[in-house]
């Protein structure tokens, strides 16, 4: 069975924190962290830092 995560989608239009992805999906702050983390790796997340928090939201690969 996959688990609600793989269904979600990062948008290219919106920013999302982790704990906004968190309450989404339901998958736990270090699972979805560390996706985040390997999407960004491969080119398609992006990452910006407001105070106190991270954001992040799809991209295109180039």
């Amino acid at each position: 069975m996959r688990p609600q995560w793989a269904h979600f989608v990062l948008c290219c239009c919106e920013w999302l924190s982790v704990n906004e992805i968190v309450k989404q999906t339901g998958v736990s702050q270090p699972t979805v962290s560390h996706h985040l983390a390997i999407l960004r790796e491969a080119g398609l997340a992006a990452l910006k830092f407001q105070p106190n928090t991270f954001l992040f939201r799809g991209k295109l690969p180039p």
